[in-house]
């Protein structure tokens, strides 16, 4: 099997709730986001989501993500047939309000986005804070889908054009439910090949 990748995003992935705390890489491709392939150091696990084909390929992590060609390193891989996926409920109607802010003394700009159900405003769907920096120069957040792009091409948000994202929280009830730090971003040219160990047809 084969996929072509052109980014990596390395990060680590805070849970309050579940208590958890570990590094995570998540590998795309911005031109297709059929497929992305996700790694996970708290269960030591990598999982490649093929939506369009119903598939989905487990492997095992037992090396430390430092390059791109490391994924030659996966093992045990398994492969799932007609797998099915559960996304997050998507509202029509859902409005959005944006507010943002220059952190002077850190050199940060911060955005606060909060999406309600509908134009009442009374059930928010989600409410997350980005934080934008130039500090860490191991991330070049350049993907067309990123939260960088989408702030700039929706709100002309021209403050964070020559700035990259650093952090992410995550609310929930008006209390932080998550946080992702991010200490790498990068534009790869990469197509991962690998054969499959197991194939479990349901």
């Amino acid at each position: 099997m084969s996929y072509n990748f052109n980014y990596y995003s390395v990060y680590n992935y805070k849970n309050y709730g579940f208590k958890v705390d570990t590094k995570m890489i998540q590998i795309t491709n911005e031109k297709d986001s059929t497929y992305s392939l996700h790694l996970d150091y708290n269960t030591k696990e990598a999982i490649l989501k093929d939506t369009k084909n119903k598939l989905l390929v487990k492997f095992k992590i037992d090396f430390n993500f430092e390059k791109i060609e490391d994924l030659e390193k996966l093992t045990n891989s398994r492969l799932f047939k007609n797998s099915r996926y559960v996304s997050g409920r998507k509202f029509k109607n859902f409005v959005q309000d944006f507010e943002f802010g220059n952190d002077t003394i850190n050199h940060k700009t911060i955005v606060h986005l909060t999406s309600y159900k509908n134009k009442k405003r009374k059930k928010i769907i989600n409410e997350h804070f980005y934080y934008f920096g130039n500090e860490n120069n191991n991330i070049y957040d350049l993907h067309e889908k990123s939260i960088k792009k989408y702030l700039i091409n929706k709100y002309d948000l021209e403050d964070i054009k020559d700035l990259n994202i650093e952090k992410i929280l995550c609310l929930k009830d008006g209390k932080i439910e998550s946080q992702m730090i991010f200490s790498e971003i990068k534009k790869v040219n990469y197509n991962f090949k690998f054969k499959i160990d197991e194939e479990f047809p349901n």
